[in-house]
């Protein structure tokens, strides 16, 4: 299943144990989806995994955006394929879970997205790697250079990420 699932917490259907998510827990989909944003763009090689789980976890986190009040109220488990089937949501929660649903299907996007700006193309200095500071992206002739698979330090940056991702999914 490529479905993102918090595995500290989460149960997997049918659903008997009881939810544990803490308030950050909530929020880690969010988080992997923009990572996966991000990888997607910089090291094209990735594409074909990462858009196989960003669409399959994106569609169930739309069906689990059915719950009350208004039909609109996301859950945070996407394998139920409702909300009400889901042991975790906006009465226990809520920010977390509407914001793991929002990056998913932001991330849809990423390939019709420009690259990020760098220090060469108009990007700000104010740290953080994906601003082109020290350390952040490649400079290339119009915004960021995407990594090419013979790339060494960038793909072992990339293999933890993976690994992260093959331990949620």
């Amino acid at each position: 299943m490529n479905v993102m699932r918090e595995s500290a917490c989460e149960a997997l259907p049918p659903f008997r144990r009881t939810p544990t998510c803490n308030t950050d827990q909530r929020s880690f989909k969010a988080l992997m989806s923009r990572f996966l944003g991000a990888t997607y763009q910089l090291a094209p090689f990735t594409r074909g995994y990462i858009s196989l789980r960003l669409r399959a976890s994106a569609s169930g986190a739309a069906s689990s955006c059915d719950g009350q009040p208004g039909g609109d109220t996301c859950g945070l488990s996407w394998l139920a394929g409702k909300y009400g089937d889901s042991p975790y949501g906006i009465a226990v929660g809520g920010v977390g879970e509407h914001l793991a649903a929002m990056e998913v299907f932001q991330n849809l996007l990423v390939g019709d997205a420009p690259l990020p700006k760098t220090m060469k193309t108009g990007g700000g200095g104010g740290g953080g790697n994906l601003t082109g500071g020290a350390g952040g992206i490649v400079d290339g002739e119009n915004g960021a250079k995407a990594l090419g698979a013979g790339t060494l330090a960038p793909v072992a940056a990339l293999a933890g990420v993976v690994g992260v991702v093959s331990v949620l999914l």
